[in-house]
């Protein structure tokens, strides 16, 4: 396997307060690699030690490659076209101006305007556009949907999907918990400045403890007083909803209870809980 990141003890302060206290992670090459977290919980200090725009304090970083980074606050002159931008940022790379990247991203539609004049959405994919000139191999992304529309984040996730594709590594701060569930390969859960969870989305809803959900429609109401393995959570366009910890044992007490008051079970199904879900439990523990 071979690691385009790696960080190892990790530690940062600011004022005498530690914020990253020792944390360990590694990115492989060509993956995306999300890191998530409340506010303040060391996620853009993380980024911007890696995109060497802050010193640690102790620990080591090793980034192997070239690197692009879009910043989540960033701004250029006023004044300054976005053509203008692209153009004197292809200069310093000693890069060609890559116009079908340009296209992708919607930024070749408004290269004549000023930097004054874009919107919130645009300024976003023209900042993305500035961190590939040059073709970068690893490139950071602090929440790089904020301000889009639909359309633009579709076009975003399309061009982060084409980029990975290419063998591009890709980091990325969200507070998008869809955005990360449909791009990362893996993702790292930041509490407190350590990590609460490393790995696969799908370890985190799937193996990753808690319960599961499970759907049932019935002909008609069951007896559900006293279940022993299962908890009603809720009811949702005629189905209800269960949580269990044991999947086979609920399914199996509510056959019984269904049987038991003569109704018939019209449909199943189960899901695990989203990854906001999960998310959200490690924020609860936080505050527990």
């Amino acid at each position: 396997m071979e690691l385009a990141v790696t960080v190892k003890a990790l530690r940062k302060s600011y004022g005498g307060r530690e914020v990253l206290h020792g944390i360990d992670f590694c990115v492989r090459r060509g993956e995306i690699f999300a890191l998530l977290g409340a506010n303040g919980a060391g996620k853009t200090t993380t980024l911007e030690c890696l995109e060497g725009i802050r010193r640690w304090d102790d620990g080591a970083v090793e980034v192997q490659g070239r690197r692009g980074v879009q910043l989540q606050s960033a701004s250029l002159p006023a004044n300054l076209r976005a053509g203008e931008a692209v153009e004197l940022f292809a200069r310093w790379a000693n890069a060609p101006v890559d116009r079908g990247q340009l296209a992708r991203l919607g930024v070749d539609a408004f290269l004549r305007r000023q930097y004054r004049e874009l919107s919130t959405g645009q300024k976003r994919r023209l900042h993305l556009a500035l961190a590939l000139v040059g073709g970068p191999e690893v490139l950071f992304l602090d929440e790089p949907t904020a301000g889009l529309d639909v359309e633009g984040r579709a076009a975003l996730h399309a061009e982060i999907q084409r980029l990975r594709g290419s063998g591009m590594t890709i980091l990325m701060a969200s507070h998008d918990m869809a955005e990360v569930e449909e791009l990362c390969d893996s993702l790292a859960i930041l509490k407190d400045g350590s990590i609460a969870f490393l790995g696969t989305a799908a370890e985190l809803t799937g193996q990753w403890g808690g319960s599961r959900r499970l759907r049932m429609r019935f002909s008609a109401p069951p007896s559900l007083a006293g279940l022993a393995f299962c908890r009603l959570c809720g009811e949702e366009q005629g189905e209800m909803i269960f949580e269990a910890d044991d999947l086979r044992a609920a399914l199996a007490e509510l056959a019984a209870r269904a049987a038991e008051s003569q109704v018939e079970i019209q449909n199943v199904t189960t899901e695990h809980a989203s990854i906001e879900e999960r998310f959200l439990d490690i924020a609860r523990e936080e505050t527990a």
